[in-house]
This record gives C-alpha cells, sequence and structure tokens, in this order.
C-alpha cells in the first residue's frame, strides 16, 4: 500500500474490480465496438464493470432501480440517460432491442434474477454472450429457456470467492494476477474508487442498515481504523466443551470434515479420538490430521473399516480404552440415480452407512 492510499478505498477495489476484468475478459471476452448490458449500474460491481467495459470501448446499457441511480449514473460515468434502463420489470428488453436496432447486445453481465433473468436472457445477440454473477437462480435449480441457444449465444456463470479459496494453483493465480492489474489500474488513474460510505466498527448495526437500503449507492465499509471503537458484544448462552478423560469416535471424517470439527474439539477439551475410515490413513491429509493432533497433546487411534462391517466397528470400540463421549458419524456412500431407476444395489449403496 502507498502512503497517499487508505484501507478504506483500497478494500472497495479487489472483489468488484477483479469480478468484472474476470467477466468481461476472461468469460465474456468483450472487444472493442462490441454491446454490453450491465444490469445494477448503481451497484458496486455495476459501477466497475461499467468501468472496464469502457476502458475496453464497448457500447454500454445499464439498469437501474430508481430515477435518481439514473442521475447518479450519469455522473460518475457519463452514460447517456437514453442507455439506461429501468429494472424494476421487463420493459427493458424492448428498450435494449429498440436501441440495438433488434439485434440485442452482445453481452450481458447479469445480477437479476427470476423473470428478469429470463428477461435478460432474451436480449442477447447471435453469437452473444451471457455471464451470470448471481447465485439464487443457480441454487435454486432454475431453468433456461433452450430456443436461445440456436442464436449461437453462450451462457457462463461462476463465483470469483472460489478463484480465491482454489487449491488449484492456477485458479488461484486468475485471482492474484487480476488484483495486480486492479492496483495498476487505480494506481494509474485509469478506474477510480467505487463511491462508499464509511462506517466506525462501533456503527456496524447501521452499516447493515444502509447496505439493506434500496436507494444505496456503491459500497457500504465497515473500518477497524480507530483503536477506540467500542464494539458491544452478546456473550454466547452456551459454550460447548469436551471432556478430556472421554473418547470421542469419528466414523468416516479423515477429510476436510474431521480436519475441522476434530481441531475445534480439540479447542474445547477434547483429547482422544478414534477414526474409523475405509482408507486409514493412506492419504497425506489424514496423515497430517493424525500428526496436528497429537502435536497438540492429543491421543489419537485410527482403525481402517468399513462401517457397514459388524467386525470393523466392533473392533472401533475396543480400540477406546476410556468411556465414550460421542459419536461423529459422516460416512456416506454416493451412486446418484433416480429412484424410479436406481437398482437394489445402489439403494443399499447409499442407505446402509446410516443404518447398518
Amino acid at each position: 500500500m502507498l502512503a497517499d492510499e487508505d484501507f478504506e478505498t483500497l478494500s472497495t477495489l479487489s472483489v468488484v474490480y477483479v469480478t468484472a476484468l474476470y467477466a468481461l475478459r476472461d468469460r465474456a471476452h468483450l472487444r472493442k465496438g462490441e454491446t454490453i448490458l450491465i444490469h445494477s449500474g448503481a451497484g458496486a460491481l455495476g459501477m466497475a464493470s461499467i468501468a472496464i467495459a469502457q476502458q475496453i470501448r464497448a457500447t454500454v446499457y445499464t439498469t437501474v432501480s430508481t430515477e435518481d441511480k439514473k442521475d447518479i449514473i450519469v455522473s460518475e460515468s457519463g452514460l447517456p440517460k437514453e442507455h439506461i434502463f429501468q429494472s424494476r420489470d421487463t420493459s427493458f428488453v424492448e428498450d435494449i432491442l429498440t436501441a440495438t436496432k433488434g439485434k440485442g447486445v452482445d453481452v450481458v453481465l447479469n445480477s437479476l434474477t427470476g423473470d428478469l433473468l429470463h428477461a435478460s436472457w432474451r436480449c442477447c445477440a447471435n453469437f452473444g454472450r451471457f455471464v451470470e454473477v448471481g447465485k439464487r437462480d443457480i441454487v435454486d435449480s432454475g431453468k433456461l429457456d433452450m430456443h436461445v441457444f440456436s442464436r449461437n449465444v453462450t451462457f457462463t456463470a461462476f463465483d470469483i470467492t472460489e478463484l480465491y479459496y482454489q487449491e488449484n494453483e492456477f485458479y488461484r493465480d486468475i485471482w492474484i494476477k487480476k488484483f495486480k492489474e486492479v492496483l495498476n489500474l487505480f494506481r494509474a488513474g485509469v478506474i477510480k474508487a467505487i463511491p462508499m460510505k464509511v462506517f466506525d466498527v462501533s456503527e456496524t448495526t447501521q452499516a447493515y442498515r444502509h447496505f439493506s437500503a434500496r436507494d444505496r449507492v456503491g459500497k457500504a465499509v465497515i473500518s477497524l481504523q480507530s483503536p477506540k471503537s467500542i464494539v458491544r458484544a452478546i456473550p454466547a448462552k452456551y459454550a460447548a466443551t469436551f471432556d478430556p478423560e472421554k473418547t470421542y469416535i469419528f466414523i468416516g471424517c479423515l477429510g476436510g470434515l474431521g480436519r475441522s470439527l476434530s481441531k475445534w474439539m480439540l479447542s474445547r477439551g477434547a483429547r482422544n479420538f478414534t477414526f474409523l475410515g475405509r482408507s486409514g490413513c493412506d492419504k497425506p491429509s489424514a496423515q497430517d490430521l493424525l500428526q496436528f493432533l497429537e502435536r497438540a497433546g492429543a491421543s489419537v487411534k485410527v482403525v481402517r473399516g468399513d462401517v457397514v462391517n459388524k467386525d470393523d466397528v466392533v473392533a472401533t470400540l475396543s480400540a477406546c480404552t476410556l468411556p465414550i463421549g460421542g459419536v461423529v458419524q459422516a460416512a456416506m456412500g454416493l451412486h446418484e440415480e433416480l429412484f424410479t431407476t436406481m437398482s437394489h444395489k445402489a439403494w443399499h449403496t447409499g442407505v446402509q452407512p446410516k443404518w447398518q
């Protein structure tokens, strides 16, 4: 961070501008002279995307939910008012078709849901690219009008946080390179900070109210810079603790769940763990977990076996030299298939680890 930069401003850049760069360049391949529809133009991502699209020299159209936001877009980005439409209903479809003489736009950056998403999908021109950055319709297993694909349209979706947390170095590098580019563009004056309203950490409640307001523009930032800030916290009514003189059995927990849960239980008093798993300690992740727990002072035993096998369960219980304080049953067998076509064997693959 340079001497004339502040944490609040820089905190508004990373997610929205990295998302905008990745969406418009890597996913949409937006080119000079093409047209793009960017929804929610007065939001932080909308403003960042408009800036990137203008840098590429594309023709930008956007939507807003209020007339006041339309004025803000004109002021912040210089877009002509005739390129800014309403997103409260599907009227923007006709507006886009009129503005593009019936062709539609080359790229849609969508954050709307439900009927508004489907209306945006219809705005794609021949060989258009639709980039979905929302999650609601994906989580709800929404459906698309397949006829639009006859225009050689591409639909792509992503969650930018997955790039940041990916174990695969290739995807993490994308995030790192994009963030470095964002900083360089900002320091060169090519892009500017997103409008923001800063709240002290003691005003967190007000910050969330502001963020939820319909007329909000840009970013709400919670600042941790003041050492004199007082945060009122409600103490927990109950704190989980575990008996260090008892054994806790984990079944099928030598992967990610076991790592997280056993470390948490260790921090709350547990000192004796017995694991039952089909692969035992074969995997490096399992070996790392055992070494971590033992270095922290815990006693760890691993039984190689299957919870559906009675002898393996008996062996696990026999390995417990202390009273059993609890059991975490996380073993499962996956065989995805429609119930109407599922075989008897496939059915038992899924249910046996739970009831046997």
